[in-house]
C-alpha cells in the first residue's frame, strides 16, 4: 500500500512547481522609479515618534541618539557605510505651523535662485516669500549600509541645519583621502574608497539640544568584492533622478525632527 504523502510535502512540491514555472513573470514588469522609496537612516530625538511608546510608528527599545532605519524599523548605536555619492539639494517644508509638509526638493542652481527670494524670520529659517514655506539647504549622502557582515544596501543619510558643519568635514575627508601601497601614495580617489563608522554625538546651541552625526575612517575597500560596483550603480541611479525618497520632517529650529 503506497504511503500517503503528507500535506505539508505536497504544498511545498505545488510551490516549487509555480516558482519553477513563473521565470517569464514576476509581477514588477510596470512598476517604475516612483514606485520604490529608497531607505533613510537618521537620528533619533528625545519627541521624535519612534522612542514614545504612545505612537503608532514606536519601536520597541528605541532611544534618542539612536540611528533608525525607516524601512527595517531597526535602531543602531553606531553603523558602518561605504560613501557612494554625495549631493546637495534645497528641500522646501510648509512649516509646522502651518500644518508641516514637504513640498519637494529643488536642485543647487534652483535651490540658490530660490535663496535669494528667502528672508530669515526669528527662528532663523530660511522662508520664501512667494508661499511662506521654508527652504532647508541639505546635504544628501547615498551610501552603501552594511547592514549584516559583507552584505550592504544603498541608503540615503540627509543632514541639514547644524549638521551642515557635519558633512562639510565629512567630504573634506573623503577628498583628501588616500591609500599608500608599498611607496606609492594614491589620491583623487572614489567615494568609496574606505568604509566609514558612524554614531551620534549629543550637540547643543541657544535654540536646545539634539543629537548629531560624527563619523570616522574604517579600513579600505580594495578587498571587497563588488562594492565599486554597487557604488557605481547608485551614482547612475542617483545622477538619472532614479531614487526617490520621503525625507524627515525639520522642526521649528531647522534641525532633525524634534530637538532633545
Amino acid at each position: 500500500m503506497a504511503k500517503k504523502k503528507s500535506t505539508a510535502i505536497t504544498e511545498q512540491q505545488n510551490l516549487a512547481a509555480a516558482l519553477t514555472g513563473a521565470k517569464g513573470s514576476t509581477g514588477f514588469e510596470e512598476a517604475d522609479h516612483t514606485a520604490y522609496q529608497i531607505p533613510m537612516l537618521s537620528v533619533l530625538q528625545k519627541l521624535s515618534p519612534q522612542v514614545d511608546k504612545d505612537e503608532p510608528e514606536y519601536v520597541k527599545g528605541a532611544k534618542p541618539g539612536q540611528i533608525y532605519h525607516n524601512i527595517r524599523k531597526e535602531t543602531y548605536d553606531s553603523i558602518t557605510v561605504i560613501p557612494a555619492h554625495y549631493r546637495k539639494v534645497y528641500l522646501e517644508w510648509v512649516t509646522r505651523e502651518n500644518g508641516g509638509g514637504f513640498r519637494g526638493e529643488h536642485g543647487l542652481a534652483e535651490g540658490r535662485k530660490l535663496l535669494a527670494n528667502c528672508t530669515r524670520d526669528d527662528k532663523g529659517r530660511f522662508i520664501l516669500e512667494e508661499n511662506e514655506h521654508q527652504l532647508a539647504e541639505t546635504a544628501n549622502f547615498y551610501v552603501l549600509f552594511e547592514y549584516s557582515p559583507g552584505l550592504y544596501e544603498p541608503v540615503l543619510i540627509s543632514m541639514a541645519s547644524s549638521q551642515l558643519k557635519t558633512s562639510r568635514v565629512w567630504m573634506s575627508q573623503l577628498k583628501a583621502a588616500t591609500i599608500v601601497i608599498g611607496d606609492e601614495v594614491y589620491s583623487d580617489l572614489k567615494m568609496n574608497a574606505y568604509r566609514w563608522t558612524m554614531s551620534t554625538e549629543a550637540l547643543s546651541n541657544d535654540k536646545g539640544k539634539w543629537f548629531g552625526w560624527t563619523v570616522s575612517q574604517g579600513e579600505n575597500t580594495l578587498a571587497l568584492e563588488g562594492v565599486a560596483g554597487e557604488a557605481s550603480s547608485m551614482r547612475q541611479a542617483v545622477a538619472s533622478n532614479r531614487i526617490t525618497y520621503n525625507p524627515e520632517p525639520l522642526n521649528q529650529a531647522g534641525e532633525e525632527e524634534n530637538s532633545l
